[in-house]
């Protein structure tokens, strides 16, 4: 995927209805449209916000210290 490429903002930004009722491959096709990636590369990027998404999930509902400061800078990255 090209640097600055709007693919994982544009998977990212669809997140919450994604999130709790997948990707079709519709949705997947339009955002490559719209973003000028790949299936593929939207699909990676959704795949990612997903795995993200389920660790932060994981610390919210256990919160342990150790785990959320090392945890920090990706938490940081994302937002």
């Amino acid at each position: 995927m090209a640097v600055g490429s709007p693919c994982p903002d544009m998977a990212r930004m669809r997140a919450p209805d994604n999130r709790y009722n997948g990707l079709d491959d519709e949705s997947v096709d339009a955002i490559a449209m719209l973003t000028g990636a790949s299936f593929y590369e939207v699909r990676a990027a959704h795949k990612a916000d997903i795995a993200a998404w389920m660790r932060e999930q994981e610390l919210a509902d256990h919160p342990d210290l150790a785990a959320v400061d090392a945890d920090l800078n990706r938490v940081a990255e994302r937002h």
